[in-house]
């Protein structure tokens, strides 16, 4: 298991998009920090920081096309057959795929939290303060950790399709009358 988790995750992070991804969400942070310094009264400094000045937003999208080009890349390069034929079973392949988006997720929200709070410290310090209010931290937290649950609760939805629909294809290429679940159960 530890071996597949490892080749998805330096599969994931091969690729440019995992880097512009980290890079993307820095700038617009940035941008939505320094207009919230700049024009306070259109960019509120507390409401731009509680969403971790606007990144989080955009972790959705992201993690979306993480997990789409995480399963078709394996199908259009044909490497999925090679995996299978090794010694993992079809759940343990899910799995390991299911345990890097998680990973890749946590490393995104919490990025962009600890950046959002030095953010915070560098540029809109002086608009309100966080350090001294233990339930500004608690329903920041709270938000986080809600946008994260709403972002799994859509990439449940996206892996389910995108599993369905390529294997259902892949299926029916190979004129073979197996389905998606039977697939995922009986390896």
């Amino acid at each position: 298991m530890m071996t597949l988790y490892r080749q998805e995750l330096t599969k994931l992070f091969k690729k440019k998009s995992t880097i512009w991804c980290g890079l993307i969400l820095a700038t617009i942070a940035l941008i939505f920090a320094i207009l919230a310094r700049i024009k306070p009264t259109i960019f509120p400094a507390k409401t731009m920081f509680a969403a971790n000045f606007e990144a989080q937003q955009f972790i959705v999208f992201f993690m979306v096309a993480a997990a789409a080009t995480m399963i078709t890349m394996e199908f259009q390069f044909g490497t999925i057959k090679h995996v299978l034929t090794q010694r993992y079973s079809r759940p343990l392949v899910l799995v390991s795929k299911w345990l890097v988006l998680l990973t890749y997720s946590l490393l995104l929200y919490v990025g962009s939290s600890l950046f959002a709070i030095l953010l915070k410290v560098c540029l809109v310090n002086d608009k309100f303060a966080i350090f001294t209010r233990a339930k500004f931290w608690h329903d920041w937290l709270a938000g986080v950790g809600g946008e994260f649950l709403n972002t799994w609760l859509l990439l449940s939805l996206v892996l389910l399709l995108l599993f369905s629909r390529v294997l259902v294809r892949q299926s029916r290429s190979e004129s073979s009358d197996t389905l998606f679940w039977e697939w995922l159960i009986f390896p």
